[in-house]
């Protein structure tokens, strides 16, 4: 629960806030005996807000649009404008790309182009634009040619499985499957679920809890799919027939009765141990559940999309969590996690869990619209803060790297933007 703005007050000046972010970052404040920036000048909020939501500085006329327009909601009706942009997308997409390795070829000595890799950012684009709801935005990329009604668009968004290097000459095919495995093991469950699985390949986690079984459960997930496929053509994915398409990068099982797949001893393929049943992970033992046989009907093992289904639920603790951390951070500067792509206990602590809390909420109860997070971060007062503070010495002493907000983090452009405000200077 938010605090209550009168307690905070304390008898000073009134507290300045605009949402629930601002309660929970003012309390934090007061309890350090700390006072927030003022907030940044009218222009330099705009070159903030542009540069954050489209990648581009504004234009003149829009500089001169908020110096004459100070009414009370001037700056959320900003804000609602460029959320709306085409280039929002655009902008944005960049971030999930990172976290997806997006790439146009196979990388290794030939470093193949990967055909139709674009529909895949493509997707991401519109997806971000038209703000598809993140649980189908994530059932999509890891099972969308399992939906019932699936189509090209789907089948473009499991591109997100394809954008791994491949090596089409590895040393040892059959050690070369298991390195594959790896790679959609550790993109899936760090992406998704902030969460190092990976480090279970060989062993039981060192620090988390998931036991060495929980990452060949997962691992059989994709076990299905053409993680042996060798043929240069197709670059590791599955052939047109398979798929059942043309002209697109994607994903599919190419088997409803895949081979056994064993638990490794030290993660070694000629050491198996038990065969493994397909199952979500056991970090969350309410939700935990082994998974189900496929359908008559059904193309593939639909393994899959079961656990999509199981990540995007709402009763999933970190999906939520993880998806506004990554939006605050590339706001703010930081994360209020700092290690985004691990929740787990060598991963930073929150700053403030009951932001992080509050979000996610917010995030699950809005029918899962990453919008509707944009607008909280950026029409709060804690983003709209100033970078200069009059006790900045004092006060870099005390939190040294900021980790209470009481100013703005101070950021570099990254280079696509900085070129992109380049050409349309």
């Amino acid at each position: 629960t938010p605090p209550d703005p009168s307690q905070l007050a304390g008898g000073q000046q009134p507290v300045r806030f605009s949402n629930a972010i601002d309660l929970f970052i003012q309390q934090e404040l007061r309890d350090a005996g700390l006072q927030a920036a003022p907030r940044a000048e009218p222009e330099i909020l705009l070159r903030r807000l542009t540069a954050d939501t489209i990648g581009l500085p504004p234009t003149p006329e829009e500089i001169a649009q908020l110096e004459t327009d100070s009414g009370s909601n001037a700056w959320s009706t900003l804000v609602d404008r460029y959320l709306a942009s085409p280039q929002f997308g655009e902008r944005w997409a960049r971030h999930w790309l990172d976290i997806a390795r997006f790439a146009e070829s196979s990388g290794y000595e030939r470093d193949q182009t990967k055909p139709f890799a674009w529909k895949y950012r493509d997707w991401v684009v519109d997806a971000i634009n038209s703000d598809m709801p993140y649980d189908e935005f994530v059932v999509l990329q890891l099972a969308g040619d399992e939906i019932p009604d699936r189509d090209e668009r789907s089948l473009a968004a499991t591109g997100f499985l394809r954008l791994g290097t491949w090596n089409d000459e590895p040393n040892d095919p059959e050690d070369y499957a298991f390195e594959r495995l790896e790679d959609l093991v550790h993109t899936t469950s760090s992406a998704f679920l902030g969460m190092t699985v990976k480090c279970a390949r060989c062993h039981d986690h060192k620090f988390d809890p998931i036991p060495q079984l929980d990452y060949y459960r997962m691992a059989s997930i994709f076990w299905p799919g053409p993680i042996q496929a060798r043929d240069r053509k197709w670059l590791g994915g599955p052939t047109d027939d398979e798929l059942d398409a043309q002209e697109v990068l994607a994903w599919t099982d190419i088997t409803q009765s895949p081979a056994p797949l064993h638990l490794l001893k030290d993660g070694d393929r000629q050491r198996p141990l038990e065969e493994v049943v397909p199952a979500v992970l056991t970090l969350v033992p309410d939700l935990f559940r082994e998974l189900d046989a496929p359908t008559p009907k059904a193309k593939g093992t639909q393994r899959r999309l079961q656990f999509a289904k199981w990540i995007a639920s709402p009763e999933n603790p970190l999906t939520a969590r993880v998806i506004v951390n990554r939006i605050w951070q590339n706001y703010m500067g930081q994360g209020l996690v700092r290690s985004p792509n691990n929740f787990g206990f060598t991963g930073e602590q929150p700053t403030h869990p009951d932001i992080l809390d509050w979000l996610a909420a917010e995030l699950v109860d809005s029918g899962w619209s990453l919008k509707h997070i944009h607008r909280l971060i950026l029409n709060s007062e804690t983003y709209r803060q100033s970078s200069n503070h009059q006790n900045f010495d004092e006060y870099s002493q005390r939190d040294y790297d900021n980790r209470l907000w009481w100013r703005a983090e101070r950021r570099r452009r990254d280079a696509e933007s900085l070129r992109d405000a380049l050409l349309v200077a």
